[in-house]
């Protein structure tokens, strides 16, 4: 496979994709940091990317990240504010229900609660994801 990178292990029975934000592009080469456990990807147009390595297991404060992170209120007018089980850096996506990116924070500090601007967005559903190092997690959102 020239594009994007996938895994598999005895437990699935086919292959999964593993982009993690990574754009669908030609990757040139790939390298493991076994003490950071870090996967380091060198790509054609895109530099490099990085990305934590797939564990064979969900951990119990992943799971709690996806479980304590809300949105408030929701459905919404022309703010929400999110809230997280502590203060953590990660990207911001707004998404629409075609998957178009809306608005887009690469440097959020989510610091146990984060404001997000909706004004500009039309009343409809939406997708509000972070990525962090503590996990990824995607909420529904709905402007009124």
């Amino acid at each position: 496979m020239d594009y994007g990178i996938y895994y598999i292990d005895n437990t699935f029975e086919e292959w999964q994709s593993y982009s993690n934000l990574l754009p669908n592009v030609i990757i040139n080469e790939l390298e493991i940091n076994k003490v950071t456990k870090m996967l380091y990807a060198g790509t054609y147009g895109r530099g490099l990317w990085v990305s934590p390595l797939v564990t064979g297991t969900t951990g119990v404060e992943e799971l709690a990240f996806r479980k304590e992170v809300s949105l408030h209120p929701n459905p919404a007018t022309s703010e929400v504010i999110i809230t997280t089980p502590y203060s953590i850096s990660g990207e911001l996506r707004v998404f629409d229900t075609t998957g178009k990116l809306l608005i887009y924070d690469h440097e959020a500090l989510f610091g146990n609660s984060y404001s997000l601007d909706i004004s500009s967005l039309s009343t409809g559903a939406y997708f509000v994801r972070l990525n962090t190092a503590k996990g990824e997690v995607t909420k529904k959102l709905l402007k009124q």
